[in-house]
């Protein structure tokens, strides 16, 4: 098959203590692509201290790490990559902050504000939510077709998130998605590691047309 398989883009529940790292450790093991640090509750003092933490995790085993929210936290981390949605600091002031570390943004459901933010520099946009998430059940729901749509609006990577389960991903990689992001699919699931490695298998069936990690690697990293 010709192109790229599309990625797994993890993002974490809020740190609630060591357990935390267990859980964290756990998935990673799994092989996922990417670990996104969302933590919404933390000082950001000790967001800092675990974002440390969890990028040296990462970089262990060859994961892209990114910070949401805060340019700050990601700065001081090292992290990868910083993402922001419209609660956030816009792209322009997160840019002062963290200089040349690109910057991903969420695009909710509108093809035309991800093509303003290709136009402002972001690596990727984020579609969604797709489906009713636990994580944020207030979410505005998108149509599938939105990904087909936004795909044809930027050339950037896409990506799908809220509410994705290894049951209902598959009309989503159909669209030709870059990457699925996703949290208690895999970390409310009983076993973190085995759920990754589940979509792992999923994904493999798939491609995608652009580089999903073009922002990872451009960074210098070797990527997954």
């Amino acid at each position: 098959m010709s192109g790229w398989k599309p990625i797994l883009y993890l993002i974490t529940p809020d740190y609630i203590g060591e357990g935390f790292f267990r859980l964290v450790e756990d998935a990673l093991d799994g092989g996922p692509d990417v670990l996104q640090y969302r933590d919404k509750k933390s000082t950001r003092q000790t967001r800092t201290e675990v974002a440390r933490r969890l990028r040296r995790m990462c970089h262990d085993r060859g994961v892209a790490f990114v910070v949401d929210d805060d340019p700050y936290v990601a700065r001081d981390s090292g992290a990868d990559l910083l993402h922001v949605g419209r609660d956030d600091p816009s792209i322009e002031e997160a840019r002062e902050v963290v200089g040349n570390m690109p910057i991903g943004s969420s695009s909710y459901c509108s093809t035309s504000l991800a093509r303003d933010l290709e136009r402002r520099g972001s690596a990727y946009v984020a579609f969604g939510a797709f489906f009713r998430s636990p994580s944020k059940p207030e979410a505005a729901l998108c149509d599938k077709k939105t990904i087909t749509e936004g795909l044809r609006a930027v050339r950037i990577p896409v990506y799908a998130i809220g509410g994705i389960s290894q049951t209902n991903v598959k009309p989503l990689l159909e669209q030709g998605v870059s990457g699925v992001a996703v949290i208690s699919s895999v970390f409310s699931s009983e076993n973190p590691k085995r759920a990754v490695l589940e979509y792992s298998g999923i994904l493999a069936e798939y491609r995608c047309d652009r580089d999903p990690l073009s922002w990872f690697r451009r960074a210098g990293q070797a990527g997954p």
